[in-house]
């Protein structure tokens, strides 16, 4: 009994790892993404002031 639930606690912690780093991944990915909008859209604003 005792290893089973051992078991089933050592697959829960690894699960909510699992998905941990998936969360932080993409928010990583999204954090990029953001940046990247950002500046293109200043240097669109720098040039439209520029001309």
């Amino acid at each position: 009994m005792t290893t089973k639930t051992g078991k089933s606690q050592v697959g829960k912690s690894v699960e909510s790892s699992l998905i941990a780093g998936t969360e932080s991944f993409n928010f990583d990915l999204w954090a990029s993404q953001v940046k990247r909008q950002m500046i293109t859209s200043l240097q669109k604003h720098s040039r439209n002031s520029m001309s």
